[in-house]
């Protein structure tokens, strides 16, 4: 049963790097290493869009190890024309190529930095404070999981428990969704320990009183997946409260009224349970709950294992829990929970070559709330995002759930319809406006009416690219604008996205 360590950490880290090009939308990302002995950098590993010659290691002189000292723990933007990194890292490139934003992310193991990450880009002034937070977290990450690894590769020989452990590092990676990874937890809990049943169930807060099911493998047998229950005197809220292994057999049961709420001893269906936390500290994050159609003997040897699995399976909840974190700061707008820009071109682009291949219907709405300055004049800035937030939500309630829609900058939104005949596009286009219209937006005691100007486009009949259908889209709001706003325009040959008035 024994893994190979070193293919494992390779196969995990080209995942996670994959994951950092792609969420940031870098050009490259680089992995270097310390070796002390030799005194020098060496990269490890490179996951690139723009592939680059760039210094497969490089000498620690005195000047760069100060400068790497004093970048600290946290993400830094470097400034790549002057840096002392980019003279050694760089060195092969020519001065047109070399790239124009640096951002700098260390790698630490057991508190002692080790190596960093390097993404770069072609553009100046690419990267953002968003992206200074992802590439912290994924050197958090990357950190976790050298740490793991080195933890485990420490014990792998000892006894059949570490063979275990490696199983569960292998199986549960940063690439699962979080249901198939509740369910992964499931499937080598039942495969390693021959239990009949098994359950995650998560706290709802962090000092809450209620805790969900979150994940059942094996026969529900009553129990559903989302059913709430109260933390009171029950094997899942003890573990959860005191966060130490909760044990239940019927000859020796503990002082609770029930397994999941109080009362269900009387029906229920198994000899013996037990839950251990997913963190060892009181107000658990939840428990994963085992349980036993025959007799099962509780031996020392399974408190340990309960106990290490169920840390390790609370670290990868953690793990995931901020890798979902930060693909979704990266794909959505913070304010409207839509969409953002950047995740709106990269799926109208997927959509655009979807409609070309199959000759499917393609739309895209242009929304542009009317004399929206006004407001935020007037108002102020905290009314102007209550309206702007609203407005997101009575579009999004207004299309299809198969439709994309996104806040494309300020205050203006896209809606991406796919599949729509002309006639149903038109319908939804003039609902979203009547519905805005008719809204009362009201803040603190405050009312504010706003209208809204939509321009829509077919593909391929008005752009036949990504931007093309943008531009489209775009000038036929702009059209309705000149109109007077509160109104829906089909682009016309002839319309341009030019608007001189008060928007």
């Amino acid at each position: 049963m024994l893994v190979d360590l070193n293919a494992l950490f390779v196969n995990q880290l080209t995942l996670l790097m994959k994951s950092a090009v792609s969420i940031s939308g870098c050009d490259n990302v680089y992995y270097y290493t310390w070796h002390s002995d030799k005194k020098e950098y060496s990269l490890q590993k490179a996951e690139s869009v723009k592939p680059l010659n760039v210094a497969s290691r490089f000498t620690a002189t005195d000047e760069i190890a100060k400068t790497l000292a004093a970048l600290g723990q946290n993400a830094v933007v470097l400034p790549p024309a002057s840096h002392v990194l980019t003279s050694v890292i760089y060195a092969e490139v020519s001065p047109e190529e070399q790239p124009k934003s640096l951002l700098f992310s260390a790698i630490f193991f057991n508190n002692i930095p080790i190596g960093f990450l390097l993404f770069d880009h072609s553009k100046p002034d690419f990267f953002a404070a968003s992206d200074l937070e992802q590439a912290t977290t994924v050197s958090e990450l990357l950190s976790a999981q050298i740490n793991s690894f080195q933890y485990l590769d420490l014990f792998r020989e000892r006894c059949d428990l570490y063979s275990i452990m490696l199983e569960v590092n292998t199986n549960l990676t940063v690439a699962v969704s979080k249901e198939d990874f509740l369910t992964e937890i499931g499937r080598i809990a039942k495969y390693f320990l021959k239990c009949d049943r098994a359950v995650i169930a998560l706290r709802q807060d962090t000092f809450g009183t209620r805790y969900i099911v979150d994940a059942i493998d094996g026969d529900p047998d009553g129990l559903e997946i989302g059913a709430d229950f109260p933390i009171e005197r029950t094997l899942v809220g003890r573990a959860i409260e005191k966060g130490r292994i909760q044990l239940y057999k019927p000859e020796s049961p503990p002082p609770i009224y029930g397994i999941y709420k109080p009362g269900d001893l009387d029906d229920y269906p198994f000899n013996s349970a037990v839950a251990f936390p997913l963190t060892n500290e009181p107000n658990s994050s939840g428990v994963l709950v085992l349980e036993f159609s025959e007799s099962h003997e509780i031996v020392d040897a399974d408190i340990k294992l309960f106990g290490m699995i169920g840390l390790n399976l609370g670290a990868a909840l953690n793990r995931l829990n901020m890798y979902e974190a930060m693909k979704e700061n990266a794909t959505t707008d913070a304010l409207t929970h839509l969409f953002n820009s950047r995740s709106l071109h990269e799926r109208l682009t997927e959509e655009v070559a979807r409609a070309r291949r199959y000759q499917s219907a393609l739309t895209i709405l242009f929304l542009d709330l009317d004399k929206f300055k006004a407001v935020n004049d007037t108002y102020g800035h905290l009314m102007g995002d209550f309206v702007l937030r609203d407005t997101a939500r009575i579009i999004k309630e207004n299309v299809r759930t198969g439709d994309i829609v996104g806040r494309y900058g300020g205050e203006e939104f896209v809606v991406i319809l796919i599949n729509a005949v002309a006639d149903d596009v038109i319908k939804t286009a003039e609902r979203i406006r009547d519905r805005i219209a008719e809204y009362q937006f009201e803040m603190d005691g405050q009312v504010v009416h706003v209208k809204i100007s939509i321009g829509v486009a077919q593909f391929p009949r008005d752009g036949d690219t990504e931007d093309t259908l943008i531009q489209s889209a775009d000038a036929a709001m702009y059209a309705t604008k000149r109109k007077g706003g509160n109104d829906v325009t089909l682009y016309q040959p002839g319309m341009h996205p030019k608007y001189n008035s008060q928007s």
